[in-house]
């Protein structure tokens, strides 16, 4: 499928990009939301393998601030649903590297 080859091709600047949040000077949030109407149960049910509505549908999303030497910001974002089965990728976007 497409988001298979999306991972495969990106993985390892999606590593890179997260792994950051290790470092203890790294300059990020991160909220917690329930699953936005936008998604239908369709959708979720792609992502989650069951659909029940009487279940919450939580979304994570992570944005991580990026400040170049010249004091520009950009931001990767992310977002994650939480299934049983554990956490999906959901979305991201990718900025451009303040070291480029």
């Amino acid at each position: 499928s497409y988001s298979e080859i999306l991972l495969a091709d990106h993985y390892q600047l999606l590593k890179m990009r997260l792994e950051v949040l290790k470092e203890a000077n790294t300059d990020y949030f991160i909220s917690i939301n329930e699953f936005n109407d936008f998604y239908n149960d369709i959708e979720f049910k792609k992502y989650n393998g069951e659909c029940d509505i009487n279940k919450p549908k939580v979304l994570f999303s992570v944005v991580i601030n990026n400040i170049s030497e010249s004091g520009e910001l950009s931001r990767d974002n992310f977002s994650f649903l939480k299934t049983e089965l554990g956490y999906k990728l959901l979305e991201f976007a990718i900025s451009k590297s303040p070291q480029e």
